[in-house]
């Protein structure tokens, strides 16, 4: 009950002070609420098939849901590079279609191509990476992609580059 209070009210002053945006703010929020629930429901039985299971290795793409952003952090469903696994986690990437810009630009690697995917090119924050458990990876979104060494051997070098070994 106070989280709705919480939300009511945040809602209601975000609405007079002119922002526009706070309702879908807020469906994206309860949305994000929603599958949190269920992610935890289904933590203890959670299960995945052997081919699922084969496919979550390091190059390859796979459609992760970050949750809800707060401010700047990357948030939503995307595609992301698997770096590594560990155990019921993996290490992985995600990737932008947004080119970078400013002084940041230097943190970023093109991924020109993501085979199974739409052509177009992508971009990936090396400082960005991110260890999600298995469970928010959409295994319904197949096929899945991946990417050659050059685009991994080249993470690395970027990587090395900021000083991260």
């Amino acid at each position: 009950e106070n989280l709705k209070q919480s939300l009511e009210l945040y809602i209601a002053d975000r609405k007079q002070s002119g922002d526009e945006e706070i309702v879908y703010t807020a469906h994206t929020f309860l949305e994000w609420i929603k599958r949190q629930t269920e992610i935890i429901k289904d933590e203890k039985t959670f299960s995945i098939s052997a081919d699922d299971d084969s496919e979550v290795k390091r190059g390859n793409v796979v459609w992760v849901d970050f949750g809800f952003n707060v401010a700047d952090e990357f948030g939503g469903k995307h595609p992301a590079i698997i770096y590594r696994r560990s155990g019921s986690q993996v290490f992985v990437f995600p990737l932008t279609t947004q080119p970078p810009k400013g002084s940041h630009a230097n943190v970023y690697v093109k991924v020109p191509y993501v085979h199974n995917f739409k052509k177009m090119d992508r971009w990936t924050n090396v400082l960005n990476l991110k260890c999600v458990s298995i469970q928010r990876i959409d295994f319904n979104s197949k096929p899945f992609g991946n990417v050659n060494g050059k685009v991994l051997a080249n993470i690395s070098n970027t990587w090395q580059k900021r000083g991260i070994r």
